[in-house]
């Protein structure tokens, strides 16, 4: 079982997570004046108040959950893309630089 990882689709899906982060804003949700004056009534003001706190906290992580998932798709591109080096390194021809040439007798380790 094979799978191919394309770095650039990665990149362009952090890309579209930080665009949800910044639409979403850092500083959540801000309600005003929930006090019983603005509303007539106590316990309407408690519970607006408390719906205010809640949606405050879920845009927060919202967004926290967002720029997270978008560093992790970065960091992954990072890696993916350095290891791709790396191996490809492996590969390459001590002499000239490129590929090894199947023909060639350093192209397979020492014969047994």
């Amino acid at each position: 079982m094979s799978y191919e990882v394309l770095v650039d689709n990665l990149r362009a899906a952090a890309v579209r997570y930080r665009a949800v982060a910044s639409s979403l804003g850092a500083d959540g949700v801000k309600i005003t004046h929930v006090d019983p004056t603005s509303f007539g009534h106590i316990e309407l003001a408690a519970w607006v108040k408390a719906i205010a706190e809640q949606c405050d906290a879920a845009t927060k992580a919202l967004h926290d959950g967002a720029v997270s998932l978008a560093e992790g798709l970065e960091s992954a591109a990072h890696h993916y893309e350095t290891t791709d080096v790396s191996v490809g390194r492996t590969f390459q021809s001590p002499f000239s630089g490129g590929l090894l040439d199947p023909t060639s007798p350093f192209a397979s380790g020492p014969t047994p």
